[in-house]
């Protein structure tokens, strides 16, 4: 019978230092602890818990604050929307559609709620043009 507890894939969210130790005969069978079915369901249990925390974990700040009046343009190539800033309030934003035709700004459309976290340059965020 093997000496570790039941094997599956890392999930993303462990880091390998941290995989090595769930993993770790040594943190199952020490002293008779555990027997192999017990030792089992501790080590689900331990990387459940894990997990969870990582998911769980609180986002980080945006990268640049965000305040009514300012002007982003979405980065995602489907939509390369640009929106002003209505309201922010915690984790979302209230945006609407704007057309820049002829330098002036014209809202359009109806508003949306935008998270937090897309604002920041990347594929799937926002970048700030005013």
């Amino acid at each position: 019978m093997s000496k570790r507890p039941y094997m599956m894939a890392k999930p993303p969210e462990i880091t390998n230092d941290e995989w090595d130790a769930l993993t770790s005969p040594e943190n199952y069978y020490a002293d008779g602890e555990f027997s192999p079915s017990q030792a089992d369901a501790e080590f689900r249990r331990r990387v459940a818990f894990l997990v969870k925390a990582r998911r769980d974990k609180v986002s980080p700040p945006p990268t640049a604050q965000v305040a009514s009046g300012q002007v982003w343009r979405d980065e995602n190539p489907e939509m390369r929307r640009t929106v002003m800033v209505l309201t922010v309030d915690r984790t979302h934003a209230t945006v609407r559609r704007v057309s820049t035709a002829g330098g002036v700004l014209k809202t359009y459309g109806r508003s949306s709620r935008i998270s937090l976290d897309r604002f920041k340059p990347g594929p799937n965020g926002f970048r700030r043009i005013s």
